[in-house]
């Protein structure tokens, strides 16, 4: 059984072990990676890329077009396309077209999948903040939604449909597809990997997500949604405060994507940071702290005391994806630029508890799926379909 990954952006070690490589390859499935990072009309970072291993092969493209060349192999091969720019012609359907079995991944959900924003939210967040910024970034999100639906209308035939769905969550259904595989979530993978028993003793640990200075921004010329500034003043006031309250230290979770962790400490005060140990971290946490990054579902599984914190900044330019998690966690935001004067910390993290199973349910693990990694469960399936 062969398995095709189409890319042209990053592919980190992250991304290679949330993919579950090794584990294909220890069941001798043959991995190759097709990479259009050289079709790209924008710049992409090509640090951090997964190490090259001598059982994978990567195979470069200058044009879409080398695609003729290669059309044989297709055959009877699971792609995972993971372009974010793609071709209108060397499309999902013409891939289909030559004999390729197309897998759509949807492990990934977020809240805005369970918990849309009503109305009423829209029409209060933009009259409390309709300003020049606001309306420059919101005109943005709108051109960028449009061309992204073109984008979707001409790159996809109507007709077309996936051969593989793999589904995590309740909130993912089937739909249109040959063949849909319930799993979970990406995360819960790592969850059963790493296993061992919640503690309660640990530290507070801050789910960094690089709110002022993500690398993506520069990417993908997007203008940060706050500056560094104003988010680490209001952030190290945060944790000054709550380390006073509980006695407890706060340690920093680094987004995975960055690797100056000096640079991140003295953004932080001096704050001890560590980098690929989220999962580990959240499980021995005695608090956890976040924004909106889907690490949150790592607290829900351990069900760790969780505090969705954010700054004036943030409350104005991630309004709608922050309101999500809110809405489903059933809790507010604790703004770190507006903390009360009497706040207990432990109680305020224990409230999202009572809707963590829903959570799970939804975006995390659909109940009927067996404890195993995901990617066994699709490798079982997919061996079956292709006996067929």
């Amino acid at each position: 059984m062969k398995v095709i990954f189409l890319i042209d952006t990053l592919f980190s070690q992250r991304d290679y072990n949330r993919f579950g490589i090794d584990r294909m390859l220890a069941r001798n499935t043959q991995i190759e990676f097709w990479d259009f990072l050289k079709c790209r009309r924008q710049k992409v970072n090509q640090e951090n890329l997964a190490p090259n291993s001598s059982r994978i092969n990567r195979i470069e493209f200058n044009s879409y077009s080398d695609l003729n060349s290669k059309s044989k192999d297709l055959i009877n091969s699971f792609v995972i396309d993971l372009r974010v720019e793609g071709d209108s012609v060397f499309d999902k359907s013409w891939l289909q077209h030559k004999g390729a079995l197309i897998i759509q991944v949807d492990q990934g959900l977020l809240p805005a999948s369970v918990n849309s924003i009503k109305i009423i939210d829209y029409i209060s967040y933009y009259a409390r903040n309709m300003t020049h910024n606001i309306f420059y970034r919101l005109m943005k999100q709108v051109i960028k939604k449009i061309l992204l639906n073109f984008r979707q209308i001409f790159q996809i035939n109507p007709n077309f449909k996936y051969d593989v769905k793999i589904s995590g969550g309740a909130a993912s259904e089937c739909g249109n597809v040959n063949l849909c595989i319930k799993t979970h979530s990406l995360d819960y993978n790592i969850f059963l990997d790493i296993g061992g028993e919640s503690s309660s003793r640990g530290p507070i640990v801050f789910l960094d997500s690089g709110a002022p200075d993500h690398p993506d921004y520069e990417l993908l010329s997007i203008q940060p949604y706050c500056s560094s500034e104003l988010y680490y003043s209001s952030m190290n006031a945060l944790f000054d405060r709550i380390e006073k309250d509980t006695g407890l230290r706060v340690i920093i979770s680094a987004h995975p994507r960055f690797m100056d962790l000096e640079k991140i400490s003295r953004s932080y005060n001096g704050r001890e940071v560590v980098i690929n140990k989220s999962a580990e971290m959240i499980r021995d946490a005695a608090i956890v702290l976040a924004h909106d990054t889907t690490s949150i579902s790592f607290a829900i599984l351990w069900s760790k005391p969780l505090l969705l914190v954010t700054t004036n900044q943030l409350s104005k330019n991630c309004f709608f994806s922050m309101k999500s998690f809110s809405s489903l966690l059933g809790v507010d935001f604790v703004n770190s630029d507006n903390i009360p004067a009497n706040f207990d910390w432990f109680i305020e993290a224990k409230k999202p508890l009572k809707n963590y199973s829903y959570y799970k349910k939804m975006l995390i693990k659909n109940p009927k799926t067996p404890d195993k990694n995901s990617w066994d469960i699709f490798l079982d399936k997919a061996s079956l379909l292709m006996t067929k």
